[in-house]
C-alpha cells in the first residue's frame, strides 16, 4: 500500500523482537517479515522439499536482498567529535564573555520637556531584577541625534522596572524624545566643575555569565543466553535478523555488543545537539533517583544558542530563507562585534530546496544583455533535454563567508528528522571564538578521570557462569561525557516559521 508522502502520519517498521520469539517458530514470520498472514512455518512449508530447501537458503540469507538506506546515527559527532579534554572534575564552570553592551533600551516610548522619566527595558535589568547599568549623575547620549542628556535620578524601588529621570543639556523648554527600540548609549562618567567633592556611585558591569556544565554517563546492557552459541536445536532457526545499517546476523554475541554500541552513541548525538540537563529532583534524589547531581547532563548545540545568549533568526518557511532580507541583518550584527566573519552552517534538505528556489525568483527569466545569470542549464551538446537545476553551496558578500553542509540526519524522520528540523540552519562560527585570549574551537568536548580511572567509554563482558552458575554473558557498555559551547553569541539558529 503507498504511503502519502505529505503526511505527518507515523509509518511504523520496527519489530521489536527477544530471544525467546526468535527460538518459537510460529513467531518467525513476524522477524522475517515472509508472509504476514501465516504465522506458522510448517504450514507454510508444507511437504514440498524444493521448497523447503529454497526457503532455508532464503533464511541463511544467500538469496535474501535488503535493501533501504542506513541511518545516520553518528551525525553530529562526525563533525565535532573530534577530541576530548581531560579533566579532574565532574563540574566545570564556562565563564560566556558576551561583549560588553553600554547601550541601554526605553520599555517605551516617552516625550516630554527639559525632563523626562522613562522606563528601563525590562532585558536591561539583572541580579533578579535589583541592578541596571544607568545611575545618577552618569550622560545618556542619543547617538543618532547628537544630544545627550543628564540622568538626574534612578528609581530602583520596583525590581525589572527601574525608571530613570533625565535632563536636557540644552535647556529646560527642549523638547524629549526617548524611543522604544533604539539604543541609547550611558557613559559612566559625572560631570563636575573645577571644583568638585566626589560623588561616590558603586558600580560594575557584567560582561558575561557563568554556567555549570555537568557530565552525562549513559549504558547500554544485554543479556546473551550461552546455549545460542553451542548451535540452534535445528535449521529452521537460522533466522536472520538485519541491523540499521542493513547487515545480517545469525551470531547473537556480535549482534546484541554491536547494537548496544550504536544505541549509546545515537543518544549521545541526539542529546548534543537538542539535550538538555536533567532538573526534575526525582531523578536525582527522590525516591526515584537513577542519578546523581554530578550527571544531569549538559545543554545541547541548540538550547545552548537559544539559552545561552545566541542569535535567533525566524524566517518565512513559505517563502525560503532569503540572503538578502535574512542574512543581510545578521550579518550585521556581526559585524558590530568584530569577532567573526566566516561560518559553516548544518542546513536540512526543505532548507536548501526553499532557499534556492527563492534564490532563483530573483533571477529574471529572459533578460536582454551581455551577463545574465543561470538558474537552470541544459544537459549535454547535441541532447538538450536534460535539465539541471543550479543550487547554492556558499555565499560570499562583503567579506562575509557561509559554506552551507547538509545534514541528512536532519530530513531522516526514522531517526531524529522532522519538518522543523528540515527546514532549519545552524551557523557555526569558523574563527572567533576564545579563551584566555588564545583561539578555541567553537565546541568541545571533555572527558574525567585521573591516574588511569577515567570514565570515557568502557565495555565489559560478564560470564555468569563464574558468578551465580546461569549459563549466559551481560554485555555492558558505558560512557561519561561533557560538552561545551563556546562564545554562543557567535552563533546563528534559523528556523523557519508560518509567518517571520
Amino acid at each position: 500500500m503507498a504511503t502519502p508522502i505529505f503526511s505527518n502520519a507515523p509509518k511504523f517498521t520496527q519489530k521489536p523482537i527477544s530471544v525467546d520469539g526468535i527460538l518459537n517458530l510460529p513467531k518467525f514470520d513476524v522477524i522475517a517479515q515472509t508472509d504476514p498472514e501465516i504465522n506458522n512455518v510448517a504450514q507454510w512449508l508444507g511437504t514440498d522439499s524444493l521448497e523447503s530447501t529454497t526457503w532455508v537458503k532464503n533464511v541463511v540469507h544467500e538469496l535474501i536482498h535488503v535493501g533501504g538506506k542506513k541511518i545516520d546515527l553518528n551525525f553530529f559527532f562526525d563533525m565535532f567529535y573530534t577530541q576530548e579534554h581531560l579533566v579532574q572534575t565532574k563540574r566545570l564552570f564556562n565563564h560566556y564573555i558576551t561583549d560588553p553592551d553600554l547601550n541601554v533600551y526605553a520599555a517605551a516610548t516617552r516625550t516630554g520637556t527639559g525632563t523626562l522619566t522613562f522606563q528601563v527595558l525590562k532585558q536591561n535589568h539583572l541580579q533578579g531584577g535589583a541592578y541596571s547599568y544607568p545611575a545618577q549623575g552618569y550622560i545618556l547620549m542619543d547617538k543618532d541625534n547628537m544630544n545627550w542628556y543628564y540622568i538626574r535620578s534612578v528609581d530602583k524601588s520596583t525590581p525589572y522596572a527601574h525608571k530613570v529621570t533625565i535632563e536636557s543639556s540644552v535647556s529646560q523648554t527642549t523638547p524629549i524624545t526617548i524611543n522604544a527600540n533604539t539604543a541609547y548609549l550611558v557613559l559612566p562618567a559625572n560631570l563636575v566643575g573645577g571644583y568638585s567633592c566626589p560623588t561616590f556611585i558603586n558600580d560594575a558591569m557584567s560582561i558575561g555569565y557563568s554556567q555549570q556544565v555537568n557530565f552525562l554517563r549513559l549504558r547500554r546492557d544485554a543479556d546473551v543466553s550461552i546455549d545460542l552459541l553451542r548451535g540452534y536445536r535445528d535449521r529452521f532457526q537460522y533466522a536472520v535478523i538485519y541491523d540499521k545499517e542493513g547487515n545480517p546476523y545469525d551470531a547473537w554475541d556480535f549482534y546484541l555488543a554491536q547494537e548496544a554500541r550504536l544505541d549509546l552513541r545515537m543518544a549521545f548525538n541526539v542529546l548534543s545537539f537538542i539535550g538538555s540537563p536533567v532538573t526534575n529532583t526525582d531523578l536525582t534524589t527522590g525516591l526515584n533517583a537513577v542519578i546523581d547531581q554530578d550527571h544531569v547532563g549538559y545543554y545541547g548545540l541548540i538550547p545552548s544558542i537559544k539559552y545561552g545568549g545566541g542569535i535567533l533568526k525566524p524566517f518565512a518557511s513559505s517563502v525560503g530563507w532569503d540572503w538578502e532580507s535574512d542574512f543581510e541583518p545578521v550579518a550585521l550584527y556581526q559585524d558590530s562585534l568584530k569577532r567573526t566573519t566566516e561560518f559553516t552552517a548544518i542546513v536540512g534538505q526543505q532548507l536548501l530546496m526553499n532557499m534556492d528556489y527563492r534564490s532563483n525568483k530573483m533571477v529574471a527569466r529572459t533578460q536582454v544583455g551581455a551577463t545574465v545569470f543561470e538558474a537552470y542549464k541544459r544537459l549535454g551538446v547535441n541532447d538538450v533535454t536534460g535539465l539541471q537545476k543550479l543550487g547554492i553551496s556558499s555565499y560570499d558578500y562583503r567579506g562575509f563567508m557561509v559554506d552551507l553542509k547538509k545534514f541528512d540526519s536532519l530530513s531522516d524522520h526514522r531517526f531524529i528528522g522532522s519538518d522543523q528540523w528540515s527546514n532549519s540552519m545552524t551557523m557555526i562560527p569558523a574563527s572567533g571564538c576564545s579563551e584566555k585570549g588564545r583561539e578555541i574551537s567553537p565546541i568541545e568536548f571533555y572527558q574525567y578521570g585521573q591516574n588511569g580511572w577515567t570514565g570515557d567509554y568502557e565495555e565489559f563482558y560478564r560470564d555468569m557462569r563464574k558468578i551465580n552458575g546461569c549459563e549466559e554473558v551481560q554485555v555492558q557498555c558505558a560512557q561519561s561525557l561533557s560538552m561545551k559551547v563556546h562564545c554562543p553569541q557567535l552563533f546563528v539558529f534559523c528556523q523557519g516559521v508560518a509567518d517571520a
